[in-house]
């Protein structure tokens, strides 16, 4: 039988997955732009199966973009498997984000099945190729008013090139129509790069001319610069202090075997730091670190919940598609943490942590962090030699979130254990008191680990 691929109101953050990790850039916008589709028809829909529970997990089927970023849209687990037999808004064409008739019809899906969830009539073809929630941009038609010049690209190539100093109207698009993509744009920016370089000298005879390696980034290092390039438009301030370890390590050492044995999950550092930065935040005194700055409306948004976020590395996976691997970076949020007694934050944090590095993590699982705790100071290995972490910390603001708490390896100066706790926060959100105070008194807890137990 035949079935829409579309998205609905309450849809789009199911379809975000691919290492998608908070905010959103189809958030408040009016159009998106159809960049790429990476199916095509005929093809199956992809997916991977969870032996144990069932569950489909849908691959990328779609990048689009917006006037506030880009995004990678992927199937749904009843879409997975299906057969895409007809693509009703093709790359390049600009969608209307418009729920109020319904859907937004994006293809259409055969999947397995006797009765036809809709009607695929010759009567009915002309709603399903056009619905009413779509409307699509028309070049000629522009051209015709004379509005060629707005019209020759996406709004988020427009607003990249303006970003970049690129005149449009230079560039020869290679979308729909002629139209301008935010792929002509990063081609651009890469010609005059490679232009603004030195020439080589040239080389003996005898070597091989070398060339600039380039990467095509992952959609994670891609939301990751992204994030960079937001946290460097918020006025950031932070502080760091010097915490006394030993308690916490000889508590840990003590419950570790009975805990993980009671509760079959490991026992972390991060689950006394996240555990205690969740019952903080509940505080009246520091609600306002679980918040953000809304820029367009110019005020500070305070959440009801705490999502509290780990940031989670993901090692370099050596493939031979890859000539340089490179490690990742996701941050997944353990939702309404406020509720959850320790065992159980604990048990939801590891679920995140090992579904994200082992690639079984359902899109939802990536979206919603309020708080950020982050431990730079996990072990590195190399050529078979283990190192300790790193001992100062610096991290960036995950999008919509006001403050971002980190730690550093444990050391020993003057046979003192200790570590560096840093916070750093948007100075539009807060001035420097709450988040000093929190520090401190986050100190607290750490240097009197008995009490995190109970919180």
């Amino acid at each position: 039988m035949k079935k829409y691929l579309e998205i609905s109101e309450k849809g789009f953050g199911a379809r975000m997955g691919g290492g998608y990790t908070g905010g959103d850039p189809l958030a408040g916008v009016s159009v998106m732009t159809i960049e790429e589709w990476y199916v095509k028809v005929g093809d199956t829909i992809p997916g991977t199966e969870n032996p144990d529970t069932g569950y489909k997990t849908g691959g990328r089927i779609l990048y689009v973009t917006s006037d506030k970023g880009a995004v990678e849209l992927t199937a749904l687990s009843d879409e997975v498997g299906a057969v895409l037999s007809e693509i009703l808004i093709p790359a390049g064409k600009e969608v209307e984000i418009d729920f109020r008739n319904g859907p937004i019809r994006l293809a259409v899906l055969e999947v397995a099945g006797e009765e036809p969830a809709i009607d695929m009539s010759p009567e009915k073809a002309e709603v399903s190729k056009a619905p009413e929630t779509v409307r699509v941009s028309s070049f000629a038609e522009a051209m015709m008013r004379e509005q060629v010049r707005h019209a020759l690209a996406t709004p988020y190539a427009r607003k990249l090139a303006k970003g970049l100093g690129i005149d449009i109207q230079e560039l020869k698009g290679s979308g729909a129509g002629g139209k301008v993509m935010e792929r002509d744009i990063r081609a651009e920016e890469l010609r005059r790069a490679n232009a603004a370089l030195p020439k080589p000298e040239p080389a003996p005879s005898a070597i091989p001319a070398r060339e600039i390696l380039i990467i095509k980034p992952s959609f994670r290092r891609r939301a990751t610069a992204l994030y960079l390039s937001e946290a460097a438009k918020a006025p950031l301030a932070g502080d760091s202090i010097e915490v006394a370890m030993l308690p916490l390590e000889d508590l840990r050492n003590d419950m570790r075997e009975e805990f993980e044995r009671l509760h079959e999950t490991v026992l972390r550092f991060d689950h006394f730091v996240g555990a205690a930065c969740r019952w903080l935040l509940q505080r009246r005194e520091f609600r306002i670190l679980n918040a953000y700055w809304r820029e367009s409306e110019k005020d500070i948004a305070v959440y009801p919940y705490v999502n509290l976020g780990f940031a989670v590395g993901i090692p370099p996976r050596e493939t031979k598609n890859v000539e340089i691997p490179q490690s990742e970076l996701a941050v997944m949020p353990v939702k309404n943490a406020e509720q959850m007694g320790f065992a159980a934050f604990a048990r939801e944090a590891n679920r995140l942590m090992e579904a994200v590095r082992t690639g079984t993590a359902a899109p939802a699982d990536y979206i919603g962090t309020t708080f950020t705790v982050n431990n730079v100071g996990s072990r590195v290995e190399w050529k078979g030699k283990r190192y300790p972490g790193g001992e100062n910390p610096f991290s960036i603001l995950v999008p919509k979130t006001a403050a971002i708490v980190s730690f550093g390896s444990i050391r020993e100066p003057d046979s003192a254990r200790i570590a560096t706790l840093a916070i750093r926060f948007d100075h539009r959100v807060c001035d420097g008191l709450e988040p000093i105070t929190f520090l401190r008194a986050l100190e607290d807890l750490l240097e009197h680990p008995v009490q995190i137990l109970a919180l």
